[in-house]
């Protein structure tokens, strides 16, 4: 069985064998125990023809996988190199067809490459590389490409044969699209190439020509503004240069400006600028020149008197050479010299026989000098002798100082190279040019007493008595507005007998007036000091003057002046009844005659003021409901009312009243008064309202009385009027202003309470009675809605807020309440009455709407059908629906209740 199974393998392997015929073999050979060998080289043979078999089969079939299994195999039996070649190259054929079908550029490459050297079919190489550029352009015009690139890619398309139709098309009108756009990218490029060449430029023409041109093209905002600047300030710096061409300064002015407004840098009109600074200095150089010196104009003297000039005898005391004949008569000359030495003189009229001349004349001395002239003033007596050429006699000199300052200075000066006397002279300077500096001012010497050969008694010298002013006087002169015409008079007595008296101008219309006014007394006393009283009266132009009040005036105590603030004081003798207001300021100085003056008098101990020293300021603001006093046969009946203030203290009394309010029973006044007070003492405050007759007695309205304030502030108080027929009440502010010496020590008493009762005091009867339409806040499950309505009532007033709720009536839109309520109050305002109307709930309740009512206007009970409205804080539903009250006020003073006060 071996040898017959070896032999058969032997002849199968020697001849062209099958594969099942083999396969048989060798099962055969290995049941017999066959050699081996020959059963190895039986199974090398088996596979080399099962693995041809595969490759074959796979080829036929087309699958990769199976395809490259068989290649494998096939190179590890040893396939003949040929047949393994051919099978690589129709497997590259399979991946190519494979990969076109995926349409992926990128597939077909990496095939290419992979089957590279395998010996494919050119053909199929070919259409393969073919359908990659064909999905390659597909793609390309899929995407959005620039268009160089895109412009490329079409051509490419159309180039290559078999290129779908439609997607063609579509690429070629989104490269005449891109094309077009382009077409517009370029020209807006070449205007902003062209706008930006011109801005660099300095021709205008050509920059508004490219700013045109870029305009139409449609380039951005941000460039036409930087070249619309840029434009702006070329023709600037043209309007410049032809400016400076044309030689007109003021042009060129306007020019350089305009340029500079613009933002023009400097450095390009620094050509121009520099001829416009030369231009401006020839101009100035010739405007300079054109001028009149710098001390040109007039010089105005007024030369007013002489006082104690030399001429007297100086023989006896010293009043009895004061007194003595003058035996000159003198006369000025004021010289203005110049820097050359020379200047016009001018001289005035002289005075017969007197040694205190009062000239009053006026010298004009016109001057032309570049320096300061020097301003000489001569006193000169007698005239000069024609005969033997003696000058006139010259009694003084002195200088006066040049002017510092515009307007009239005036300048008391001492005489040079004289035993005694000064001038009195005002000097002005009207210069010519615009543009004159004046000198700073020359001090002037002192005028100090004159020195007698006998000297003076302890207590004669010279006192200066200065009236500064006055402040809160009283109103003497009554009218719409009324006012004084206040002057001062100072009073000098020795010993009861009146030395002198000096007035003061008058001021006219003033309760504060500024004299500033002051005088020379000479006084000569040898048993002491004279007493000085400063009166203050009010000028009557048809009748006596008025006296306001009296203040003494302690003696200087040291030299120098003494300023003294004093209150003026009532006298009986002199005013009556009237109570003096205000204080008086006086300042006084003694300049005593006696060598070494050493009996000053003691400093006056400081008057303490009374507590009560200050002012009361009343502000008459209002009044309403007053009396209708005059009566008419057609028409309404009404008043005129106005007000009269009297505060009293003792005797005295001031009164002031306030405006008349012309058919008027609610006036509005908002008039303030101001009493001053220095007494011990509380004033009576009372205020009477009058109704104004043109003829008769005017008709009284009602009075009441004020309390002093006790507290720090303005107290607002509304009096009822008292008093026969007396309706209707008044508005004041009270406020106590203290004055600054007794501000701290004052003692401010507790508030004592509003001196009133308010307006609306009383009672207010609120009667609640039903509601209709009411909004159904409750739903059940069928769907029907209902409330459990309840009313609830807010008062507020100005000091307290009251509240009321009625009952609740369950499950109905129309309720019937039918209660009432009383609120009691006392309001110095209106009080304010709102009317809510909620449904009860276990947890919150529904608020159904609200309704604000006014206070009753009237008397009796006055029904309201109030119409419920919105709030969107309280509730987000719409109201709907009335509710029925009636309001009744019982005021607690009917017959001082005004009806219809809001």
């Amino acid at each position: 069985d071996r040898l017959q199974a070896e032999e058969a393998l032997t002849s199968c392997l020697a001849g062209d064998a099958d594969i099942r015929q083999l396969e048989r073999l060798i099962g055969d050979g290995v049941a017999a125990a066959a050699n081996q060998e020959l059963l190895q080289k039986a199974w090398t043979v088996h596979r080399y023809k099962v693995a041809e078999r595969d490759l074959r089969r796979a080829l036929r079939v087309g699958r990769l996988a199976a395809v490259e299994e068989a290649l494998k195999e096939a190179e590890v039996v040893r396939l003949p190199p040929e047949e393994i070649a051919a099978a690589k190259a129709k497997y590259g054929e399979l991946q190519l067809n494979e990969a076109i079908q995926t349409r992926s550029p990128e597939q077909i490459a990496a095939v290419l490459r992979k089957i590279e050297g395998l010996g494919c079919a050119a053909d199929a190489v070919a259409r393969a590389v073919k359908v990659q550029e064909m999905c390659f352009l597909e793609i390309q015009l899929a995407k959005e490409l620039p268009l160089v690139e895109l412009r490329k890619a079409v051509e490419a398309a159309g180039a290559l044969e078999g290129f779908p139709t439609e997607a063609l098309a579509a690429a070629r009108d989104k490269l005449a699209v891109l094309e077009k756009e382009e077409q517009g990218k370029q020209a807006v490029k070449a205007a902003e190439k062209e706008l930006r060449k011109a801005c660099e430029g300095e021709d205008p023409a050509a920059l508004r020509a490219a700013l045109e041109n870029a305009k139409t093209r449609g380039v951005a905002a941000d460039q036409l503004e930087l070249a619309a600047r840029r434009l702006q300030h070329v023709e600037a710096v043209v309007a410049v240069r032809q400016a400076e061409a044309s030689g007109d300064m003021a042009a060129l002015q306007r020019t350089i400006k305009a340029a500079l407004d613009l933002g023009v840098k400097p450095e390009k009109i620094r050509g121009p600028q520099q001829a416009l600074d030369k231009l401006e200095e020839a101009a100035e150089a010739a405007r300079v020149a054109a001028l009149p010196p710098m001390y040109s104009g007039t010089l105005v003297f007024r030369v007013l008197e002489g006082v104690a000039l030399p001429g007297r005898d100086r023989s006896g005391n010293y009043f009895e050479r004061q007194r003595a004949a003058p035996t000159v008569s003198p006369y000025v000359t004021v010289t203005a010299v110049g820097g050359d030495g020379k200047g016009e003189v001018r001289k005035c009229e002289p005075k017969e026989s007197t040694c205190d001349p009062k000239w009053d004349a006026t010298l004009e001395v016109p001057i032309r000098t570049k320096e300061q002239p020097f301003l000489k003033l001569e006193v000169l007596s007698g005239k000069k002798n024609k005969l033997t050429g003696k000058d006139a006699k010259r009694l003084g000199k002195c200088r006066v100082p040049f002017p510092h300052q515009t307007g009239v200075l005036r300048h008391h000066i001492p005489l040079e190279e004289a035993e005694c006397g000064s001038i009195h002279v005002e000097v002005s300077f009207t210069p010519t040019r615009e543009d004159f500096e004046w000198p700073l001012p020359l001090d002037v010497a002192k005028v100090g007493p004159n020195p007698d050969l006998v000297p003076p008694s302890l207590w004669t010298g010279v006192l200066t008595v200065k009236a500064v002013c006055a402040k809160g006087l009283v109103a003497t002169d009554k009218g719409k507005t009324p006012s004084s015409d206040p002057y001062a008079l100072v009073l000098v007595d020795l010993k009861g007998t009146r030395l002198t008296e000096w007035k003061s101008k008058v001021i006219k219309k003033t309760l504060d007036p500024e004299w500033k006014e002051q005088t020379t007394l000479e006084i000569d006393s040898a048993t002491g000091p004279p007493t000085l009283v400063c009166e203050v009266w009010n000028k009557n132009w048809s009748s006596a003057d008025d006296f306001i009040g009296e203040a003494p005036v302690p003696f200087p105590h040291s030299g120098g002046f003494h300023k003294y603030d004093s209150w003026l004081a009532s006298n009986p003798g002199k005013n009556g009844t009237t109570a003096a207001l205000g204080s008086v300021v006086v300042e006084v100085q003694w300049e005593p005659c006696a060598p070494g003056f050493a009996a000053w008098p003691a400093a006056p101990p400081p008057r303490p003021l009374p507590q009560l020293t200050g002012t009361l300021v009343v502000t008459m603001v209002s009044a309403k409901g007053l009396r209708a006093a005059d009566r008419k046969l057609i028409g309404q009946a009404s008043s005129d009312p106005y007000a009269k203030v009297t505060a009293k203290v003792g005797p005295y009394a001031q009164l002031q009243k306030t405006k008349v309010v012309k058919k008027n029973l609610a006036p509005q006044w908002n008039e303030e008064f101001r009493f001053q007070f220095r007494e011990p003492e509380y004033p009576q405050i009372q205020v009477e309202v009058m109704d104004h007759d043109l003829a008769g007695e005017h008709d009284f309205l009602g009075r009441f009385d004020i309390p002093f304030p006790h507290t720090q502030g303005t107290l607002d108080w509304e009096f009822y009027l008292e008093g026969e027929q007396a309706t209707g009440s008044v508005l004041v502010k009270v406020r106590w202003e203290p004055h600054a010496e007794v501000e701290k020590s004052f003692q401010w008493a507790p508030d004592p309470g509003t001196p009133r009762i308010p307006m609306w005091t009383g009672d207010l009867i609120l009667k609640a009675i039903g509601g209709a339409g009411l909004r159904a806040a409750d739903t059940n499950m069928f769907g029907k809605g209902s409330s459990d309505p309840y009313l609830k009532v807010t008062l507020t007033t100005n000091n307290e807020t009251l509240k009321w709720k009625s009952k609740t009536i369950k499950k109905t839109l129309a309720p019937t309440w039918n209660e009432q309520h009383t609120f009691s109050i006392s309001s110095a305002s209106v009080p304010a009455l709102l009317v809510e109307v909620y449904d009860q709930d276990l947890k919150a309740d529904d608020f159904l709407g609200e309704s604000v009512v006014a206070m009753p206007d009237k008397e009796g009970e006055l029904p309201h059908k109030l119409v419920l409205v919105t709030n969107k804080k309280k509730n987000k539903h719409d109201a709907q629906g009335t509710a029925s009250i009636s309001l009744q006020w019982v005021p607690k003073k009917p017959h001082r209740f005004v009806w219809g006060s809001k």
